[in-house]
């Protein structure tokens, strides 16, 4: 009997000495011949981060050598972290480092950073004196789970405008606490205690859902950044969460309208050439589109057919319709137009009264019409001759330059203006018109190509001066394609 104890004795001091156990728990192994690094990881049930943070001199995992020493775990066991317990109060606990515990736990990423409740694997310790028997094996006793309990919370929306109604938070429950589970709802409570008291917008009892949604639960009238916030119970634990809520300051929305004017607004049948002149105002930004009626009473801004002009995508704010309308009989007529700018829309409206002529019935020969007098001549105010105007304009089609023939035209005398316009689109130039206005009077005439081409070229009209130009003298072209219209005023008084 006593033979068998110390061979048994001699076997186990044999082992020990030429396994190379150390007291930490880790055994260095001479790497077989043929072996690889997970096959190495399998017998010694570990893997090969372990291995690697065992033997920081391995570079390459797929590449190491027969003879070398190796470190792999000689026995581990799983412990449960208790409050209080750090990785160095461990280490010493299991007589071990804080390096290897990091080596045998790779999801510790922070070796200062461990929670109670997780699992650690630890080295079993061995004695590694030769002389001595080994100590008998460590019993391991389980340490008892303290239960825990954790919440996180949202809420939808986090943000928007003042008032801002309807808000739901959604708190979700984890941890190892176990029973049903108590929701305290807060709409602005920023405080970290986990203390019940009044204000809360919706409370619910002896739930067993982790998961818990307060429907419409906060609204927030002001502006303002505020703490939403729930409490949790479950047992005799609680946990609480919070998070913010961005309220800004509604901001004011855009908006749009439009005047118009006709000229002439009345007159006797029949009423022709008549302008019609829209002017937009408000808030609202972009290009401009402009859709011309001559007769069209509703109040909606739905463009229809039968429009007298339509223009789209232009800067000004102000756009005429020459010649937009022709009235042949008498009546009350609403001319209209509508506008749209970004996403909104306005319309407005101009009653133009067109009269029956009056029916003559001349009981006595008329007598023959008098000469009109001749208004107060004012041409020498202006320089003689041809004049050239050269510019550019934002809008296409481009008109360049204007030439005036003569700019200081005599009374019943013919003006001469030549336009030079572009089309940079490519588009045919489609109507090109003119308006001259004097003292008392306003003329409309047209312009017709003369040479080059409809995307690029020189356009001539006239028109008679049959008033003075003392006080008042412009002369206004406007040219229009499918890329838009422009329009040019010249001022001489």
């Amino acid at each position: 009997m006593k033979r068998k104890i110390f061979s048994i004795f001699i076997l186990i001091s044999l082992f020990l000495i030429s396994s190379k156990v150390s007291a930490q728990g880790i055994l260095e192994i001479e790497i077989p011949k043929g072996s690889c690094l997970s096959g190495i990881a399998i017998e010694y049930q570990t893997n090969i981060l372990t291995l690697l943070r065992l033997n920081p001199q391995i570079k390459n995992p797929d590449l190491i050598f027969a003879e070398d020493i190796l470190k792999v775990p000689a026995s581990t066991t799983k412990i449960v972290i208790l409050p209080g317990d750090t990785l160095s109060q461990l280490a010493k606990k299991y007589n071990t480092t804080v390096d290897i515990l990091l080596a045998l736990n790779p999801q510790i990423k922070d070796p200062d950073l461990i929670f109670a409740g997780d699992e650690l694997l630890v080295p079993k310790s061995i004695p590694v004196s030769p002389t001595l028997p080994p100590s008998p094996p460590e019993i391991i006793v389980p340490h008892k789970i303290i239960p825990t309990l954790f919440v996180s919370l949202s809420a939808n929306p986090s943000f928007g405008n003042a008032p801002l109604t309807g808000v739901d938070l959604t708190a979700n429950v984890s941890g190892t606490a176990t029973g049903t589970i108590n929701y305290t709802f807060y709409c602005n409570r920023a405080d970290e205690s986990t203390e019940i008291y009044s204000g809360w917008c919706k409370r619910i009892e002896n739930t067993t859902e982790t998961s818990y949604t307060a429907i419409d639960c906060c609204n927030f009238e002001e502006e303002g950044v505020y703490t939403a916030k729930v409490i949790v119970e479950r047992g005799k634990l609680k946990a609480e969460a919070r998070v913010n809520i961005t309220v800004e300051a509604l901001s004011p929305l855009p908006t749009l309208s439009v005047s118009l004017s006709a000229s002439p607004s009345s007159g006797f049948a029949p009423l022709t050439g008549v302008d019609l002149t829209a002017n937009v105002s408000g808030t609202a930004t972009g290009t401009i589109n402009y859709t011309f009626y001559c007769d069209r009473s509703d109040e909606s801004t739905e463009i229809t057919e039968g429009w007298c002009r339509k223009v789209e995508e232009i800067a000004e704010t102000t756009y005429t319709a020459v010649n937009c309308c022709s009235y042949s009989e008498a009546g009350l007529y609403s001319a209209k137009v509508i506008v749209e700018r970004g996403s909104l829309q306005a319309e407005a409206k101009i009653e133009i009264n067109v009269e029956t002529p009056p029916i003559s019935q001349p009981s006595h020969p008329s007598p023959p019409p008098s000469s009109p007098s001749q208004p107060p001549s004012c041409q020498d105010q202006y320089a003689p001759g041809e004049r050239v105007y050269s510019g550019r304009t934002k809008t296409v089609p481009i008109i360049y330059q204007i030439v005036i023939n003569p700019l200081d035209v005599e009374y019943l005398a013919s003006q001469i203006v030549k336009v030079s316009i572009k089309d940079t689109n490519g588009n045919s130039i489609t109507s090109v018109s003119g308006t001259a206005i004097t003292d008392n009077k306003t003329v409309n005439f047209n312009l017709s190509l003369i040479s080059g081409s409809e995307t690029n070229g020189v356009w001539q009209g006239s028109w008679i001066l049959q008033d003075s130009i003392c006080q008042n003298y412009q002369v206004v072209i406007q040219a229009t394609s499918d890329s838009g219209t422009s329009k040019v005023t010249l001022s001489f008084r």
